[in-house]
């Protein structure tokens, strides 16, 4: 977590000669080294410690992997003359870090689940449900919508064909312990371009039905409708100001009630998702995939299982494996922060990140 730099690489290569055992040393919730440098996109660092024989097979006890880690955060660059500027580009070193991962497991750790958020997350899934935080228009809080701010930004979207071209898009169909697939989730966050880059990988997913047999497609629909019927108008008043039990038949309304202001036209982004998911229905074979029983089944035990636990957050867990190693429950873990989540945020923060020159 040190400042990027050759310095930083030197001493990383003399602690895993001196102290081998350093390597897999793991923190209070289960983080490598490793996973630290593939979270702060350390790429010399990461390149280093995988040659001095790191495990590229770690989990932390949230079952978070690399590629889980890798997603965590994005690093940003800010204006060095001017300390106060806004972001001017956002660096990433996703496809160099992909790249350093032993490709004999690097496919299959793309379709591995942690239990952060809803739980039963692949990398792509948890991902898409962190760094997008827009809402629908059918499950709005009390205030209404929020407005999609930055869900689509360019590096997303290149972000999402890295992880597609590295998975070959194998976990766009794999359902969360809510029951959705990440095709639902950009959906119901309303990402129109990370959602097309999904169905232009593959527009079957449209026709793909969640644990509660929503396509993705039913989805769009539901949101455009609540779109259309959010904010009714008010009931009409008498003249003493208060409200009529009905409405006024049209014949006694004044000629001026019919004459309506020019409304302002917002981005209905809800509208650009239900356009995009018929013209993938179009390119579609149109065959309905059902939820399977296994996959409602699953996701109901899962959800009973949280609910007894206290619920989704409750706290800290750690993944419980069987004997042949799959992942299982997760149990509540009581534990104290150490100094490298209490130090995470600062390194985090090092915007200034350039590779050390090989």
């Amino acid at each position: 977590m040190a400042p990027p730099s050759a310095d930083t690489v030197r001493l990383i290569e003399y602690l895993t000669t001196a102290m081998p055992s350093s390597l897999h040393a793991k923190s209070s919730d289960g983080t490598t080294p490793l996973q630290l440098a593939f979270s702060l996109h350390r790429v010399s660092i990461a390149r280093s410690l995988i040659a001095a024989g790191a495990d590229q097979i770690c989990r932390n006890h949230a079952g978070n992997n690399l590629i889980h880690s890798l997603l965590f955060k994005s690093i940003v660059i800010h204006d060095k003359t001017d300390p106060q500027s806004r972001v001017v580009q956002q660096k990433t070193y996703h496809k160099e870090l992909l790249e350093l991962i032993d490709p004999r497991i690097r496919h299959s750790m793309f379709t591995e689940r942690c239990s952060l958020g809803p739980g039963a997350v692949t990398p792509l899934h948890h991902w898409l449900c962190t760094s997008n935080t827009t809402l629908h228009y059918y499950n709005s809080p009390p205030g209404g919508p929020i407005p999609n701010y930055d869900n689509d930004s360019p590096s997303k979207t290149a972000v999402l064909k890295i992880l597609l071209e590295f998975s070959a898009g194998e976990e766009l169909g794999l359902i969360n312990a809510a029951g959705d697939t990440p095709v639902h989730t950009a959906v119901s966050l309303q990402t129109v371009e990370l959602l097309e880059v999904m169905l232009d990988r593959n527009p079957e997913l449209v026709n793909r039905e969640n644990a509660v047999g929503r396509t993705p497609l039913e989805v769009a629909q539901d949101a455009v409708l609540a779109r259309k019927f959010e904010g009714p108008p008010l009931l009409p008043s008498n003249e003493s100001g208060q409200l009529r039990n009905r409405y006024l038949p049209l014949v006694e309304q004044s000629p001026e009630s019919f004459a309506r202001e020019k409304e302002k036209v917002d981005k209905d982004e809800s509208k650009e998702v239900l356009d995009i998911c018929m013209e993938a229905a179009r390119r579609s074979a149109g065959k309905r995939r059902l939820v399977r029983l296994v996959e409602a089944n699953e996701v109901a035990r899962r959800v009973a299982k949280r609910s007894g636990a206290g619920g989704v957050g409750v706290g800290p867990v750690r993944v419980l494996r069987d004997e042949e190693g799959q992942r299982g429950e997760v149990a509540e873990l009581s534990r104290s922060k150490d100094e490298v989540e209490k130090w995470f945020g600062e390194a985090a923060g090092r915007y200034e990140v350039r590779e050390v020159e090989e």
